[in-house]
């Protein structure tokens, strides 16, 4: 319960002042850093096992670099690891889940603990605090969660994720929200429909982004189907909400009093690190340096803001000799090409990519894209581009831009 109050105190403060004290919540971190892992060595057989691996005793635990001596663990490993990664403190009837399919497809459930939940919830509050948004203002979310008696007191409208675009037009028009939060694809759906059917609504102060990469083109649109301000949040259900803008193009609030990010350079993208997280408030299935496989980067007045994050919508494309091709680099090769709404790459094999074209400027975009994209890939590339009425997302729900099978699964024409 301790914990729970923290949590209420430390986001109330941060709701009024607007900018929480940096050394305090530097102090507060790293108290809840040396917590954490006095618990997971206690309670969790994952991480016991792993402390005493490395000989790492209960009076060290206090040491922040004593993290470091812990491995990265990947969803893989931790799917693996299954209930030895759940705390003994936790019984069934202390938590709750939820599950996450991923870009793998492969179902990975991540358990809450009822502190944690309060935590989590705080944290989005805080985060549309800072985006303008104040209680008793309509906020419309289009995710999975149902609309409840309390959600309807706030004055929050729920609507069904795999909804079709006219049901969340009829839900947008009736409602009138101040503010308009949801998924990627679902927005940018809703946004062709209404462009497409020229229906009238009532804009919103502002259009929040989640789930999905913000591709340019997509926050073009949104931007001007709803005139509004678009806005994008980055989190994930093991990490709960991460990242956030305050406003348009803005770099990203980091909830640092929550997550300890830690960056690792990516070799084929310079300025580019994969983002490995520790979840400070999360004791029922502690997630400690997990390997997130999102990417983001750094810079600003200061060299260290966030400005910009790739989620997993990205994969590195596979070159002649197992040189890796930073995906960064073929996004932004593309993404400013006169009459190309949207793209997807794909490699399907180690000498081919396939480049999915959402336009309605086909010869002229097709040959811009082979131009643009040949001098990055090599000579040795075939590159097919071929033009498509919609591009539809992957597995999981989430559209991803850049995609590469497997490295075992990808061979030359030969």
């Amino acid at each position: 319960m301790r914990r729970a109050i923290n949590a209420v105190r430390l986001s109330a403060s941060a709701v009024l002042a607007r900018t929480p004290d940096s050394a305090a919540i530097e102090k507060l971190r790293n108290a809840k850093l040396a917590a954490l892992l006095k618990h997971a060595r206690a309670t969790v057989p994952l991480y016991r096992d792993l402390f005493d691996e490395r000989g790492i005793s209960a009076d060290r635990l206090r040491d922040s670099g004593v993290l470091q001596s812990l491995p990265v663990l990947t969803k893989a490993q931790l799917q693996q690891a299954g209930e030895k990664l759940l705390s003994d403190r936790y019984p069934a009837e202390r938590r709750t889940f939820e599950l996450t399919s991923g870009s793998s497809g492969q179902p990975f459930a991540t358990h809450f603990d009822r502190e944690y939940v309060i935590a989590k919830n705080l944290r989005f509050l805080r985060a549309l605090f800072t985006c303008g948004y104040r209680p008793g203002r309509k906020l419309m979310l289009i995710t999975e969660r149902p609309t409840t008696r309390m959600s309807a007191v706030r004055r929050w409208l729920y609507c069904p994720l795999d909804a079709a675009p006219d049901v969340h037009a009829t839900r947008l028009r009736g409602f009138q929200p101040d503010f308009l939060y949801g998924c990627m694809t679902p927005l940018r759906l809703l946004a062709q429909h209404l462009s497409d059917t020229g229906a009238s609504f009532k804009p919103p102060s502002a259009v929040i982004s989640t789930a999905e990469m913000l591709d340019p083109g997509t926050r073009g649109l949104l931007e001007r189907v709803f005139r509004a301000p678009v806005i994008d949040f980055y989190g994930m259900t093991e990490m709960g909400l991460v990242a956030w803008q305050a406003s348009t193009g803005a770099p990203y609030n980091v909830a640092t009093d929550g997550i300890l990010i830690e960056r690792i350079a990516v070799p084929s993208a310079p300025g580019w690190y994969r983002l490995v997280m520790t979840n400070l408030d999360l004791w029922a299935m502690p997630m400690i340096r997990y390997d997130t496989g999102d990417t983001g980067a750094y810079g600003g007045a200061h060299g260290d803001d966030l400005i910009r994050i790739e989620g997993r919508s990205v994969d590195c494309i596979i070159g002649s000799e197992q040189r890796l091709i930073s995906p960064f680099q073929l996004t932004s090769a593309l993404q400013d090409v006169d009459g190309l709404r949207r793209f997807r790459i794909r490699q399907t094999r180690l000498d081919e990519i396939e480049v999915d074209l959402e336009t309605d400027a086909a010869a002229n975009v097709k040959g811009e894209t082979i131009a643009r994209l040949a001098p990055l890939l090599g000579a040795s590339f075939r590159i097919k581009p071929q033009i498509v009425g919609e591009l539809r997302t992957g597995p999981g729900g989430k559209f991803r831009v850049v995609e590469s099978l497997p490295q075992g699964r990808l061979a030359s024409k030969g």
